[in-house]
C-alpha cells in the first residue's frame, strides 16, 4: 500500500533567456560560439592556472564579480572580444546588447529521482 504520494516535480522556476539574434552577430562578424564562452566564461568562470603549495593545488578561476553577475545590465554591457575576420582579423568588441536581446521566462526546476539525482 502506498500512502501519502506526492510529485516533487517543480515547475515555474524563473530564468532569463539570452536570445543571439544570429544576423546582427553576423553583421559584427561574431559567432554564436564566441558569445557563449564570453557569458560561460563571464558567469562560471574559467580556470586557466593552478596555484600549488607544499600540500594542496588550488583553481585559479577568474569571472566576474557577484553583483556583476547578477545584474542583468552588466551582463548586457558585457564587452564581447573577439577577432572580425570580417575586416582582416582586427580585434574588437561590442558590447553583448548589441548581438543578443534578454526576455524573462520559466522553466522547470528540476526532477528528483528515487536514487535522489536531480536532473
Amino acid at each position: 500500500m502506498v500512502e501519502e504520494l506526492k510529485s516533487d516535480f517543480q515547475a515555474n522556476k524563473p530564468e532569463i533567456v539570452v536570445n543571439i539574434d544570429r544576423e546582427r552577430a553576423n553583421r559584427e562578424g561574431i559567432t554564436t560560439d564566441q558569445i557563449g564562452t564570453a557569458l560561460r566564461i563571464a558567469l562560471s568562470g574559467f580556470a586557466p592556472t593552478k596555484f600549488r603549495d607544499a600540500d594542496d593545488e588550488y583553481d585559479i578561476t577568474i569571472r566576474m564579480k557577484e553583483d556583476q553577475r547578477n545584474n542583468i545590465n552588466t551582463l548586457m554591457n558585457l564587452n564581447l572580444t573577439y577577432r572580425d575576420m570580417n575586416m582582416g582579423g582586427a580585434i574588437r568588441q561590442v558590447p553583448l546588447s548589441a548581438v543578443a536581446d534578454i526576455r524573462y521566462s520559466n522553466t522547470y526546476a528540476g526532477i528528483k529521482h528515487k536514487d535522489e539525482n536531480v536532473w
